[in-house]
């Protein structure tokens, strides 16, 4: 029986690494939209934040994070990625202690920490198959745990310091949070591949048109991409939707809201630990089950009584986690070594999109109609999924297994 991956130490280093600073990344995201908010006063500023931290990630992360993950060293994109975003948020710590920091500066810098994120992104999703091999799914799985108590203990933490000291002093945390990935990286050791390196813009343009043609001749994965879509049109501005249905209808405490939206990440948490155990389980029957359970969780909140979103959060959690994993790594099985930058990011690309479409639609039909009207409308987008995966070889393919 094989051992463990949690008994390899390159693993170990990895996730541990991940761990303090996605710690880091979610103190400092619930610590923005405040800081903004102290600035200014304004929630059309805390909007354009948003804006400024979305629309440049997802389009510098399709047409240059990707095909330069391709052609040069993950290690090396890791490393600048990672030291860049330390350097933007002690600058942001900088200006907000000596009193001269503008919103715009917050903007700008907001933005470059968002897009150097996609660089580490891009090339995290590339490291994995590269180190793990055919253990991608327990390292996926395991990092992807590591990941969701992060975002229980980030808001957790993020609260305590509010609490107790200052934007500036949070900010200098999530700076320092940066080098623990930085330190597993030259510990672990990530095998050095000839990728050509960059040697012209019309090279990288190139690439990424060889990037899309691969994506758009497999229809597989064009199968794949759209079930993604779907998925997250279904999911991504659900929690919003939710918030306000607590408020409006409940009229619950926001340390009550902020509790509840810590067990969406707990379920994700729990179904992480458990997925490594399903061996005899292909990706697709493992997809087919997080939509359904997903479908689940959303029927759960059409029913009138409050502790029932508890129960619909914790599923949600479960149904994304399975659904994503076994996407994600049935993605990577059928990407070559040299288009996996590439291939992530389009496929984040095309997640941002629907998330940020998600977000407005559910939102209108909650102004307009109420919010069962919103999960409504989401359980019946969530079942679409199903249909991109009904065709195809590759369902029955027995080697495309956990």
């Amino acid at each position: 029986m094989q051992a463990s991956i949690w008994r390899d130490p390159r693993f170990v280093l990895y996730a541990l690494g991940g761990l303090v600073n996605n710690t880091g990344n979610s103190i400092y995201l619930v610590a923005l939209p405040l800081m903004v908010f102290a600035l200014t006063g304004s929630v059309g500023a805390m909007s354009i934040m948003a804006i400024c931290e979305t629309i440049p990630r997802s389009l510098i992360g399709l047409f240059l994070a990707g095909p330069l993950v391709d052609r040069v060293s993950r290690q090396v994109v890791l490393s600048a990625a990672l030291t860049f975003q330390s350097v933007c948020s002690v600058a942001i710590a900088l200006l907000n202690s000596t009193g001269t920091l503008e919103i715009w500066m917050l903007y700008v810098l907001g933005g470059l920490i968002a897009t150097a994120h996609e660089f580490v992104r891009s090339a995290n999703f590339a490291v994995v198959p590269l180190m793990f091999g055919d253990r991608k799914m327990e390292a996926n799985s395991g990092t992807n745990s590591m990941f969701r108590l992060s975002m229980i203990l980030g808001p957790a933490l993020a609260s305590l310091l509010l609490a107790l000291t200052s934007y500036s002093a949070i900010l200098w945390i999530n700076a320092v949070t940066y080098f623990a990935p930085l330190a597993a990286l030259y510990w672990m050791k990530i095998p050095r591949e000839n990728l050509g390196g960059v040697r012209s813009a019309s090279q990288i343009a190139a690439d990424l048109r060889e990037g899309l043609l691969f994506l758009y001749r497999d229809k597989t994965q064009v199968r794949l991409l759209s079930g993604s879509l779907f998925y997250s049109l279904a999911t991504g501005g659900i929690t919003t939707v939710m918030i306000f249905s607590l408020k409006n209808s409940y009229s619950l405490t926001d340390e009550t809201i902020s509790g509840y939206l810590t067990l969406s990440a707990a379920g994700a948490l729990l179904s992480s630990l458990i997925t490594p155990r399903l061996k005899n389980v292909n990706n697709n029957k493992l997809m087919v089950n997080g939509l359904l359970v997903t479908a689940v969780s959303l029927g759960l909140l059409l029913i009138p009584v409050f502790w029932i979103m508890p129960i619909a959060l914790v599923l949600s959690g479960v149904g994304q986690l399975f659904y994503t994993l076994a996407y994600t790594v049935e993605m990577q099985d059928r990407t070559p070594s040299d288009m996996l930058g590439r291939v992530g990011s389009t496929m984040r690309m095309v997640e941002f999109f629907s998330r940020g479409v998600s977000t407005s639609l559910l939102g209108a039909l909650t102004a307009k109609w109420g919010a069962e009207a919103a999960f409504v409308g989401a359980i019946v987008v969530s079942l679409l999924p199903f249909l991109t995966l009904a065709p195809g070889e590759w369902r029955r393919d027995k080697n495309h297994r956990l």
